[in-house]
């Protein structure tokens, strides 16, 4: 008995070992597919991406210039050219993907397209996105930010729903309608742009985010609009109304939020701005 004891602890020792040592392994792959980390390596990235059209085929389903699906399970892709949408449910619970490049010419993000792909960590959208579908992104966990391009018109509900790691987004300038629950359960969400060109809010768009959260608006809604299609109060959920900033700038909003200094205590700073729904925090000149 004592042997077999001795033998099973033995065992159990070298299958410790190799789990953490495949849990180091994983941990090394995400650092080098993560921007945002000192090991993170393009090279490799670039190796690894579904790497010329001559090989469209073998890797992704395309049917009249839309992307259906994806064929080999891979931990980061490039989509060819010639493709104009992403189709719904595309990359749907896929559990491997953790970088993704869209081409230029992409017009359409389907619904749910890339949800709950656990493991997406970074997106590259293309300059042509006009169309971000229901639940594009949503439960993508390990999404902590991502570039919205100013082609962006419509974001569909619930888009980053329970995108958990997202810390600030700046919505595009050309952004015309924002759906509901477009943030909901964001937990870690610090601070939101809105454009003045938003003419449209859903409902809950902030839904169970933190309490603290910072929304900076570009300019101040036309009271006559307030409560038709552009209630920013209505859209907040729970986050307190005097952390609405309205004539904010976007330029201040990038420096202070996205881009990424050597003072990070000043980050978050709203000392001497005024707070409120009256508040300029991020203010214009003028």
């Amino acid at each position: 008995m004592k042997d077999k004891i001795e033998k099973l602890q033995k065992r159990l020792d070298e299958l410790i070992a190799e789990i953490n040592s495949v849990k180091s392994e994983l941990n090394v792959i995400y650092s080098a597919f993560n921007p945002e980390s000192p090991d993170f390596n393009p090279e490799l990235v670039n190796k690894i991406k579904n790497i010329d059209s001559n090989k469209a085929d073998e890797f992704f389903e395309i049917i009249n210039g839309t992307l259906t699906k994806l064929k080999k399970n891979t931990e980061a892709i490039r989509t060819p050219n010639g493709i104009h949408t992403i189709a719904n449910q595309c990359f749907l619970y896929n559990n491997k993907l953790s970088y993704v490049e869209l081409s230029e010419g992409i017009k359409t993000i389907g619904e749910s397209a890339f949800s709950g792909c656990e493991y997406l960590c970074t997106v590259k959208l293309p300059t042509t996105l006009e169309i971000l579908g229901t639940c594009a992104f949503s439960n993508c966990k390990r999404l902590s930010s991502i570039d919205l391009p100013s082609s962006l018109s419509s974001i569909g509900i619930s888009a980053f729903s329970g995108c958990v790691s997202l810390e600030a987004v700046c919505l595009p300038p050309n952004l015309e309608s924002i759906g509901s629950s477009l943030f909901s359960d964001c937990f870690n969400l610090r601070a939101v742009f809105i454009p003045k060109s938003v003419k449209e809010m859903g409902y809950e768009i902030f839904k169970n985010c933190p309490e603290d959260l910072k929304i900076f608006v570009e300019a101040m809604p036309d009271k006559d609009r307030w409560r038709k299609d552009w209630d920013v109060r209505v859209a907040t959920g729970r986050v307190l109304h005097k952390n609405i900033f309205y004539n904010s700038s976007r330029e201040d909003f990038i420096a202070r939020f996205l881009k990424k200094t050597d003072d990070a205590s000043g980050t978050d700073d709203t000392s001497g701005t005024g707070e409120g729904t009256s508040g300029e925090i991020l203010s214009t000149k003028g």
